[in-house]
């Protein structure tokens, strides 16, 4: 091989690191000013366009509404609101377009804090969902089951139509226990640590590769990044005492301390 060949070689070996470790490292698609998917809330309201915050981030976004962008409000009917525009306050969830056109646009109401049900994953459907109807409607609509249930401002939009099947905007006792199926605290939570092993462990050695975690932790393109914090002794394996950590946390999450003003 020539030195110019090496040369090439090792240019290409530079490339190809430079590569992977961007791909590694790429940010998720709904943080950044560049973002194809925002999610956050609406801070004004200007004829076609609308000024929104992104959650947890500190800077702006104005999305332009064109004739094209598909608009759907979620949340408002169930809770004796409809609307049909958009206002200062509400939620956001948008895909867009390159120049933040917006292809299509999730609105909902606002959100109160979350109201932690006591021993909630110790309930049968039923009692959850009484639970969960805190204005004793026999219904539970999208903010009662954001604040008590399962809280994601970015799937949720998404979500809460597909499960409430009859079209009136909140769930019904049916469609609330099949709901509950889909939400990962409720799923990990009808199973002990020992059943959970057994069902996960295929080859039998009292240890879960990621693949065998990947039955347990059903995260989809997350599952390698829990993997890795769940396997605390760096083993390439999660143990019976890892794996119980792991569930204990993602049923029942211990509440972070508030800070105090001025802290």
């Amino acid at each position: 091989m020539t030195a110019v060949q090496v040369l090439r070689l090792a240019i290409l070996t530079v490339i190809g690191i430079s590569l992977a470790t961007t791909t590694t490292s790429a940010q998720s698609n709904s943080k950044g000013r560049n973002s194809s998917v925002v999610v956050g809330r609406i801070v004004s309201v200007d004829d076609d366009i609308i000024l929104v915050r992104q959650n947890g981030e500190d800077h702006q976004r104005k999305l332009t509404v064109t004739k094209k962008t598909n608009v759907a409000f979620v949340g408002f009917k169930g809770i004796g609101k409809p609307a049909d525009a958009p206002q200062a306050g509400f939620g956001v969830k948008a895909k867009v377009a390159p120049g933040d056109i917006l292809k299509s646009v999730h609105y909902t109401p606002l959100l109160p804090a979350s109201r932690d049900i006591t021993d909630k994953h110790k309930l049968t459907e039923a009692e959850l969902f009484q639970k969960a109807d805190r204005d004793h409607n026999k219904r539970v609509d999208y903010v009662e089951f954001s604040i008590g249930i399962h809280r994601s401002e970015k799937h949720g939009p998404d979500h809460f139509p597909k499960m409430d099947q009859d079209g009136d905007d909140t769930l019904d006792g049916k469609e609330f226990e099949q709901a509950l199926k889909k939400v990962s605290w409720w799923r990990l939570s009808r199973k002990s640590l020992e059943e959970w092993m057994q069902t996960a462990d295929k080859n039998g050695n009292r240890e879960l590769s990621q693949s065998e975690f990947g039955v347990v932790c059903q995260s989809g393109n997350h599952l390698n990044q829990i993997f890795k914090r769940t396997d605390k002794d760096k083993s390439d394996a999660i143990s019976l005492e890892e794996l119980g950590s792991y569930l204990s946390n993602a049923i029942s999450p211990k509440r972070k301390p508030s800070r105090k003003p001025g802290a």
